[in-house]
């Protein structure tokens, strides 16, 4: 079932994937990841069940990454 998200709403969850890749990326390898991977996992379904792929998703990073300079700054 395909559910209507709003940009921002896709934004937000997009940003939130980065910073849960980032945080996982950082982790000690000596600490568990599980529960990251599987925000990661939960992440994308949502973002897969709201119709996002190929040059959306692209955009839609652009966008993400673009907005987390922004309120950086």
């Amino acid at each position: 079932m395909k559910r209507d998200f709003d940009r921002d709403d896709l934004v937000q969850l997009q940003i939130l994937w980065d910073q849960t890749y980032r945080d996982l990326a950082q982790l000690r390898p000596d600490l568990g990841a599980t529960a990251y991977r599987r925000r990661l996992i939960k992440l994308s379904c949502v973002l897969a069940r709201a119709g996002v792929s190929g040059a959306d998703l692209a955009a839609l990073r652009r966008e993400a990454k673009a907005r987390c300079w922004t309120e950086a700054a």
